[in-house]
């Protein structure tokens, strides 16, 4: 006799599409058992094998740490990941904004005006191509009572999820020149959402018979978010410039679980493993598009709309595979995978208006800068959007003509409703943000001179830290009904700490 165990998410749901309805059950687990004397398997429920009703008499009842184990394996296949919780704008885009921790996003004229405000294109008076990447980034995560198991007695069995992850982003570049005067087209690819999580837990208990049960659970969730696009800035006389930019965004996420189970005692051991993969992307358009008004050479003020997101391609790749072998010698496989595309016409990112106003002084500039979202309802593609806002202060000081100190502080407001499905997660982040910039020129002819140099380098250095406090909908498994769900938030504390590494060329 062996036993198997599969996750389902319900007959005709997509296990990478949360549900917004009634239902708060993600998915359910099940135990499938297979007599090789020709008898018929009856499914019953993760409740049941766990009080030894489904199971036989000499199999007891495995540990709550498996129950758990399995639960998060299952729950991974549905729930969204905690690796989207840096909300929207987390990330640097331009020199300018990583210098000034976002502060001057809206008023700056540099590669990053392609994402931010397309107007400040129209402040360039050169050719620049910008480079802007992560060197390092190293983010702690933890989720207290982030999986909990409740037993047929009451009683419950929590533990933390820690979901830390080290790595590097790809960098975000761009280009612009100046076609004619008070016109700068541009061009440039960020990227908007980068991040990993990997959660991992095992089970060894004795069963009470001899026997044990030995179980391992890996699960890891990716997302990445990717834009490319043109824009263009142009002066409308001495105070005003306009512009506009449109963007391809390509999104994609996956999820990888991999569930091992053995139950047994000395050369009578019956192994299975279970794996899930689940891997989706979408391809949309959005657009940005802005003005600026500078009533004196010193002030800028800028205002920019960000259109939602609109989703035209969505393609989803399901893979699950089974397999289960005894002392025996016997080996079952089970391969089951789906690929769907669908051609859509959904909304899945809220609109965005920035306001932003920069003072320059003699020896540096001082800059607030801040937005509001827009409710969004909740779709086959995204979950549903509340109002948010966010606001920002930071600056610059030139210490001498080529080298400038810049920071800021601010805040990176969740904008998702709060947790509905296990590992949902609603963060607020609060940021700081110091700086060091050195402009290098560089003069060919012989008459040059640093004040009109043929060639302009410019070298940044930013690094920021960031503190995330929020809630996570808790993954609860219920022994007794063999469901898994969240009813019950658990408190979360994210530290972030980013290293932004800058160059730049004018000519």
């Amino acid at each position: 006799m062996s036993y198997v165990f599969f996750a389902s998410a319900g007959d005709d749901a997509d296990p990478l599409r949360p549900s917004h309805g009634p239902a708060k059950q993600a998915c359910r687990l099940r135990f499938r058992q297979d007599r090789r004397s020709g008898g018929s398997g009856a499914p019953g429920g993760i409740g049941a094998l766990l009080r030894g009703v489904a199971a036989p008499a000499q199999l007891p009842a495995p540990s709550p740490s498996l129950a758990l184990l399995l639960a998060l394996l299952a729950t991974s296949a549905v729930a969204p990941s905690l690796a989207a919780a840096q909300g929207r704008g987390y990330y640097f885009r331009g020199n300018q904004s990583a210098l000034t921790g976002r502060a001057q996003s809206t008023t700056s004229n540099d590669v990053g005006a392609l994402w931010y405000n397309p107007a400040g294109l129209a402040g360039n008076t050169a050719t620049s191509i910008d480079a802007t990447g992560t060197a390092f980034v190293l983010r702690r995560r933890a989720v207290r009572r982030g999986l909990v198991t409740r037993l047929p007695s009451g009683d419950e069995v929590a533990k933390d999820v820690d979901a830390s992850f080290a790595g590097i982003v790809a960098p975000s570049v761009g280009m612009i020149r100046e076609v004619r005067p008070g016109l700068s087209l541009g061009l440039a690819s960020f990227i908007a959402q980068s991040d990993s999580m990997r959660l991992v837990g095992e089970a060894d208990a004795d069963l009470g018979n001899g026997e044990r049960v030995r179980s391992r659970l890996t699960v890891e969730q990716n997302l990445a978010t990717y834009h490319i696009g043109p824009g263009f800035g142009l002066k409308l006389g001495e105070h005003w410039r306009i512009g506009a930019s449109l963007f391809a965004a390509y999104e994609q996420s996956s999820v990888n679980g991999l569930g091992v189970l053995s139950i047994g005692n000395g050369d009578d051991v019956f192994a299975g493993s279970l794996s899930v993969f689940r891997n989706r992307a979408t391809l949309g358009l959005e657009a940005v598009a802005g003005t600026q008004w500078l009533p004196t050479p010193d002030w800028n003020v800028g205002f920019a709309v960000r259109a939602p997101r609109y989703v035209v391609l969505e393609s989803v790749d399901n893979e699950n595979s089974i397999i289960r072998a005894d002392a025996e010698g016997g080996l079952d496989v089970s391969l089951d995978r789906q690929a769907v595309d669908s051609h859509l016409g959904a909304l899945v990112t809220p609109l965005v208006l920035q306001l932003g106003v920069t003072k320059r002084f003699s020896r540096g500039t001082l800059s607030i800068d801040g937005d509001v979202g827009q409710p969004l309802g909740g779709s086959e593609l995204q979950r549903r959007r509340k109002f948010s806002w966010n606001a920002r202060v930071g600056g610059t000081l030139d210490i001498t003509p080529q080298w400038t100190l810049g920071g800021g502080i601010g805040t990176n407001h969740s904008d998702f409703k709060p947790p509905e499905i296990p590992l949902d997660s609603a963060i607020d982040f609060y940021t700081a943000t110091m700086a060091v910039q050195k402009e290098t020129p560089i003069c060919f002819r012989k008459n040059g001179d640093d004040t009109n140099p043929d060639l302009m380098l410019t070298t940044l250095l930013s690094v920021k830290y960031g503190i995330g406090i929020g809630e996570a909908g808790a993954v609860v498994g219920d022994v007794e009904s063999g469901s898994v769900g969240t009813s019950e938030r658990s408190d979360l504390i994210f530290h972030d700490v980013t290293i932004y590494l800058g160059s730049g060329i004018r000519f």
